[in-house]
């Protein structure tokens, strides 16, 4: 900790799940596309893509570009809504290629 710069920031992407129990895979999508937008326009940046991944992936450059600092990412309660579905098998199968789809992006984006 002695050697970290304490007065430098970057800007925070946060998506939370812990609101609310989603019971479909459409569901998941809708909250995260509310969530997107909502940190977007907290952030200062428009969307223009209409994918989860691509919109996520345009969330966190944009928002790289617009404050001059990489992203921090922040994703609460990231496995909520399998758990909250984990007596559904096939449902809860559903959301997990649904957060799959959008934590995917997380990898590529680091640089």
């Amino acid at each position: 900790h002695d050697h970290w710069d304490w007065q430098q920031t970057h800007p925070v992407i946060r998506l939370s799940f812990g609101d609310g129990v989603l019971t479909s895979r459409e569901a998941l999508d809708i909250h995260i596309h509310e969530l997107l937008n909502a940190q977007a326009e907290a952030l200062g940046v428009s969307l223009r893509n209409t994918s989860i991944a691509g919109r996520f992936r345009e969330l966190i450059h944009q928002t790289h570009q617009h404050h001059g600092q990489r992203a921090v990412v922040l994703i609460d309660e990231y496995d909520k809504p399998i758990l909250d579905n984990i007596l559904e098998p096939e449902r809860a199968r559903e959301l997990r290629e649904g957060l799959k789809n959008l934590y995917s992006v997380l990898k590529d984006a680091d640089p």
